[in-house]
């Protein structure tokens, strides 16, 4: 594997072996392994032996490394020409250097039948951290950690003052249509990977507007406009529209003021209004307003101007009843 590249290694004979004890094998033999690191460590695992006869008791091994016992006694039974295990666990070097393996017990096999088996430990490798689930107030970051280093990895995210431990995770209260920063790295026992950054912003929302309607004529209506939420981001574009249809497929005209009104419409017509606003997410609406204009009748007074007047009918005496905008034609010798 391409990780294995960084690492040179070199198993040698170190001593010649002591004389034997009343065994077929020496009581002593030692192994030297030579080893450059470039990142990382080497942590030797395993040590195994053969023996070429059959034994019914096994042999008592102590093992010392770099003048250190790592292991003394125990009872390790190796079958005629077969690997079998002189000791298990962990003893770890690193940088450059060597480490000096001695072997000391009764009937210790020959050298040439001897061997490590050993792991490399470097610290992790990531790539590609990214943000995706982006919403107005939260988002997922994730990262790859390509290589573990050979040992059990940890990754590790920051955003927004929060940090998971994990290479996926979600983080919520943000504020919308915000810059944030990311972070992410991978530990294991030999250390961090390097880091990652990402810089992302979370999605505005579509803007809150309102409309109001202040008067009615029979050729005019007029009203307010506002913008009650931007939506995090600044609203670029903000007009009234008043169409003939509720779909407002058939706009009659848009009006950019806040104080706005339309004029020169048809007496006794239903219309339709809204406002709406534009920012960087999108568009948002009002609520549609349907106003019908009120009826025409004018009237001229002393062969005066004629003028739009409100209408109002008293049927045999009674009360008088504003029929403006429901009276289509009058009548009269």
């Amino acid at each position: 594997m391409d990780r294995y590249k960084r690492i040179k290694l070199n198993i040698q004979r170190f001593a010649t072996m002591e004389a034997s004890q009343s065994g077929s094998g020496p009581s002593s033999m030692k192994l030297r392994l030579t080893y450059t690191t470039s990142n990382g460590s080497i942590t030797m695992t395993k040590m195994e032996g053969t023996r070429t006869s059959a034994v019914t008791s096994g042999n008592q091994t102590n093992i010392i490394v770099n003048g250190t016992e790592i292991r003394h006694g125990g009872w390790s039974y190796w079958n005629n020409g077969t690997w079998g295990t002189v000791w298990e666990g962990s003893y770890t070097v690193s940088g450059t250097g060597s480490v000096v393996v001695t072997f000391t017990g009764s009937n210790i096999t020959n050298i040439a039948n001897s061997k490590f088996q050993f792991t490399i430990i470097t610290p992790p490798s990531v790539a590609d951290l990214i943000a995706s689930n982006v919403t107005s107030n939260s988002a997922t970051l994730s990262f790859e950690i390509t290589y573990s280093g050979g040992d059990t990895a940890t990754g590790h995210i920051t955003c927004n003052g929060q940090t998971k431990n994990s290479t996926s995770a979600s983080f919520t209260g943000l504020t919308r249509y915000t810059e944030y920063t990311a972070k992410a790295y991978a530990s294991n026992s030999q250390g961090n990977s390097s880091e990652l950054s990402l810089t992302f912003r979370t999605l505005a929302e579509l803007p809150t507007m309102s409309l109001s309607i202040t008067n009615t004529s029979p050729t005019s209506i007029s009203g307010t406009k506002s913008v009650d939420d931007n939506g995090g981001a600044t609203v670029t574009v903000s007009k009234v529209q008043i169409a003939t249809d509720s779909e407002f497929q058939n706009i009659i005209e848009e009006k950019t003021d806040n104080n706005f009104e339309f004029d020169n419409l048809t007496p006794h017509t239903t219309y339709y209004l809204r406002s709406y606003g534009t920012n960087v997410r999108g568009t948002g609406y009002s609520s549609t307003e349907e106003i019908t204009t009120y009826g025409g009748v004018y009237v001229s007074v002393n062969g005066g101007t004629f003028e739009s007047k409100k209408v109002y009918v008293s049927i045999n005496g009674g009360q008088y009843i504003d029929m403006t905008g429901k009276i289509h034609h009058i009548w009269y010798n």
